[in-house]
């Protein structure tokens, strides 16, 4: 009688022992697993992000000093322009003068138009 119930109770213990470990084995399959999946797609969420957000602020940086180029060249080709137009008698004998002065003034004059319209 005391071996019977000894071994009912080996092979209740053996039983729920197996399924202790399917259901493990499960949770490790239907949580763990996908935990740790979602763990690395934020990872690599993250740093698609930050390089995103690097590329954005060197593209930033690099359209800034670009704008400051620009602003330069427009101010030498004020300067140009105000000494062709200071000397444009003297230099009257060369009618390409006259060109330059009418295509620089209206670039700088499109160019007061473009910022004013910003």
């Amino acid at each position: 009688m005391i071996q019977e119930f000894e071994i009912n109770v080996v092979q209740n213990l053996d039983m729920k022992s197996l399924r202790i470990e399917e259901l493990k084995h499960q949770f490790h399959n239907f949580i763990v697993e996908p935990i740790a999946l979602m763990k690395k797609r934020k990872l690599l969420y993250k740093k698609a992000f930050l390089a995103r957000c690097q590329n954005l602020k060197l593209a930033e940086t690099e359209v800034d000093l670009l704008g400051n180029q620009v602003e330069e060249l427009l101010h030498l080709l004020k300067n140009i322009y105000i000494i062709l137009d200071q000397n444009s008698t003297i230099l009257s004998c060369h009618f390409q003068v006259f060109d330059i002065l009418k295509l620089i003034k209206d670039e700088l004059v499109g160019e007061v138009v473009c910022v004013s319209s910003s």
